[in-house]
């Protein structure tokens, strides 16, 4: 069993691209929760509004750890470990609104403490993006 690190999309603490962070240390609990389950390669498209639609392509490996920077996998895929310097892998997170869910206001981006990471997809990041209308 190898373990591989596939980059984050977006470290931890910092601010993602729809202009939120998610909180640290709430975000790292629900990862840790999430050891063991399956990280899924999917092809991204993108509506004419520049909206991301994931397309699920398969199961590549099981989350093993991480950090701030990297997610960790073990039993990779083969045809997945040439090209793992390409690849980022993307949270799933949910922010239902229940007694747990709270927004900070940032000073120029609003925190999330999220309630339960549902996914880890990953993608190519040099692939070029694809507009579907």
């Amino acid at each position: 069993m190898s373990e591989f690190k596939i980059k984050r999309f977006c470290e931890a603490g910092k601010k993602n691209a729809n202009g939120y962070i998610f909180e640290v240390e709430s975000t790292n609990k629900c990862i840790a929760d999430f050891l063991g389950e399956d990280l899924v390669y999917v092809e991204n498209k993108y509506d004419s509004n520049g909206f991301a639609l994931s397309k699920p392509i398969e199961k590549i490996g099981k989350l093993s750890g991480f950090d701030n920077e990297y997610i960790y996998c073990d039993n990779l895929k083969e045809e997945y470990r040439d090209r793992i310097d390409d690849l980022v892998a993307g949270l799933i997170i949910s922010v239902e609104a229940d007694e747990d869910f709270k927004i900070c206001e940032g000073v120029d981006a609003i925190v999330v403490i999220p309630n339960k990471l549902t996914g880890i997809r990953v993608w190519d990041k040099n692939k070029k993006d694809v507009t579907i209308n």
